[in-house]
């Protein structure tokens, strides 16, 4: 806790994914975060990593190639860490 508001300590690395998964807080954060991605790459995130789809299955469902499914993937994180840190630090301050 940080100022009397509870954070989410990134910076370790050791954190594990599924505490990160049950952490309601985290949860609302990447709603809220994956909410204004575009719309390809809001659908890439959800159906790789929420729910697991096989990344060949995606590019036919999405109509894209492979090669710009994985463009979208990285784009869609790089923005995601992004917008994670911002929200991360409103909540220090």
């Amino acid at each position: 806790m940080i100022n009397g508001k509870t954070s989410i300590d990134l910076s370790g690395g050791q954190m594990r994914r599924d505490t990160f998964l049950d952490n309601d807080e985290f949860q609302q954060i990447l709603q809220n975060c994956m909410k204004k991605l575009p719309g390809n790459w809001f659908s890439a995130i959800q159906l790789k990593f929420m729910e697991e789809k096989n990344s060949e299955l995606i590019c036919q469902e999405l109509e894209i190639t492979p090669t710009n499914f994985w463009q979208i993937l990285h784009r869609a994180k790089l923005k995601l860490r992004k917008m994670f840190r911002i929200k991360l630090v409103q909540k220090i301050e």
